[in-house]
């Protein structure tokens, strides 16, 4: 037994000398491994001057020829980016040019009237931040006017006039990367022309990427682009969905969350999730895509059935929204495929990738899988139960109804549902849009308010109203997340007709609103 014993700790002492020259080993291939990574990455990426080179003498021509004096300022010339980036990037940036001398830059006499240097500046900045490329242009002309926006948009019947006031300014500045939109009236060859900014969109969203819009009246624009560092070579999740395995870009993810089933609450017959303070909409991924998994004969389990249920907030250009999955398979680099010629890439998909066991995974477009829901959302309001059809005018005899709130999605729910039952509804952000809007002569007959909002919370609204004569007639119905007792107990201390606590029904809420509006009608 001794000597077994002494063998048997030999032996021992030579695999664990095995194992660390096996360690060894593997930590030298690892590093071997990144260092040829690096090295072919560097023989994919050029410098960002090949962007933006050709735009200096392009500028001076159309300076000349719009008798405009503009400076153009170009940083991180020497920003490393994929070499695909160029072509996406090109058409963009002298769109953006064009857009910034013709709309932004104001001509020498208006600049020194208002102020200015009589010649214009126009920035076009890389850098490279949190995986990202980032690109900007700014410029410090006029601005972007919201109430041309306003104009133009009711004008083409995109929104009607009474809720185009309610579209904040990102909602706003959205509208001009639609196909065929512009502010400009006159048709020249600079602007008007029906091309232009749509087409900044479209190509940035071929290379994964996305573009928003800052501007400042009276001081200038900017739009930030940003890209993914490669397109070839992509951080993904890994996620689970009707027996399949999909990728999600990183890039497009803002948190990651695991709730409890119950946490799921309703606004009518869309489900809502509470996040960093508000409320966001929540789909399946399986409901958002257009392919059916190759095991179609099994069952497809459903995320929201669970006991805890993994969600993802994405963050696209069309807002912020939680998509649930079945479960989630770690993050991981991917190389990323395109769809080949001739075929046509599908809805919602980027590419594919393989898998190390060989299994083949599509790579999800965010921009193009929210943008789809968020148009399904917004058709809802011409749909019924037993199918599409399309609402007639509400009377201007029924009962006006105002709804207060700051979540933009809660206000379009509970418009729908009001506008189903046939009332008229108005709609207001905050308690201080509210008391605005009643002082400009909006005849309210019911108020829906919630609690928690900037400037004037509910409680400061329902005191304002309650204050005043002119107002302290209508009654108000507080719709909160806030159910504890001291918040409900207060609001019936300040007068408040109901208090209805989210997630609402919407019978319930049809039901208590027609006797609110009897019992005020018999009071009056």
């Amino acid at each position: 037994m001794l000597e077994t014993t002494h063998t048997v700790a030999q032996t021992a002492d030579k695999l664990d000398a095995l194992v660390f020259t096996f360690e060894q080993s593997t930590d030298q291939l690892r590093r071997i491994t990144e260092q040829l990574r690096s090295r072919v990455m560097q023989l994919r990426v050029v410098p960002f001057s090949r962007a933006v080179d050709h735009l200096p003498r392009a500028l001076r021509e159309l300076c000349l020829t719009h008798h405009k004096e503009v400076n153009l300022l170009l940083v991180g010339r020497d920003t490393k980016i994929d070499e695909s980036l160029l072509d996406a990037l090109r058409e963009p940036l002298v769109q953006l040019l064009r857009n910034a001398l013709d709309h932004g830059i104001e001509l020498p006499e208006a600049r020194v009237n208002a102020g200015k240097p009589p010649s214009g500046q126009i920035e076009i900045s890389a850098f490279q931040q949190g995986g990202q490329t980032i690109v900007t242009v700014t410029d410090d002309g006029k601005g972007i006017d919201p109430e041309a926006i306003r104009q133009q948009i009711v004008a083409r019947g995109l929104v009607p006039a009474e809720q185009v006031q309610d579209l904040s300014l990102a909602e706003l500045y959205d509208f001009l990367f639609w196909p065929g939109f512009s502010t400009t009236k006159d048709v020249t060859n600079l602007s008007g022309r029906g091309v232009g900014l749509d087409i900044v969109r479209s190509n940035l969203r071929q290379a994964r990427g996305t573009v928003k819009v800052d501007s400042r009246p009276g001081q200038g624009t900017s739009f930030i682009l940003k890209l993914p560092l490669m397109l070839s070579i992509a951080e993904a999740l890994m996620v689970r969905i009707d027996h399949n395995t999909v990728a999600v870009p990183l890039d497009a993810i803002e948190e990651i969350l695991h709730i409890q089933g119950d946490q799921v609450q309703m606004a009518g017959n869309q489900p809502m999730i509470r996040w960093r303070g508000e409320f966001i909409r929540l789909v399946r991924l399986q409901d958002l895509l257009h392919y059916h998994p190759a095991d179609s004969d099994l069952p497809s389990p459903d995320p929201l059935t669970q006991d805890l249920i993994p969600i993802l907030v994405l963050n696209a250009g069309e807002g912020v929204v939680a998509i649930a999955v079945e479960r989630l398979m770690g993050q991981q680099e991917i190389v990323v495929k395109p769809i080949p010629a001739p075929l046509s890439k599908p809805k919602g998909v980027v590419g594919s990738t393989i898998l190390g066991n060989g299994q083949v995974a599509v790579i999800l477009d965010i921009d193009d899988l929210v943008e789809q829901f968020s148009y399904q959302t917004s058709q809802a309001i011409a749909m019924s139960d037993k199918g599409p059809q399309i609402l007639a005018p509400v009377p201007a005899t029924q009962p006006q109804i105002l709804v207060v709130d700051d979540s933009y999605t809660i206000r379009q729910l509970l418009a729908l549902a009001l506008t189903r039952a046939r009332y008229r509804v108005a709609q207001a952000k905050d308690g201080q849009d509210a008391i605005e809007q009643l002082q400009q002569g909006l005849q309210c007959d019911c108020i829906i308010a919630d609690i928690e909002m900037p400037r004037m919370d509910g409680f400061e609204l329902l005191r304002s109203l309650k204050s005043n004569s002119q107002f302290a007639h209508i009654p108000v119905a507080m719709l909160t997340s806030r159910s504890g007792a001291k918040h409900r107990k207060l609001a019936q201390e300040l007068g408040a007709a109901h208090y209805f606590t989210k997630p609402y029904n919407e019978a319930q809420v049809l039901e208590v609103l027609a006797q609110l509006l009897a019992a005020s009608r018999i009071a009056l």
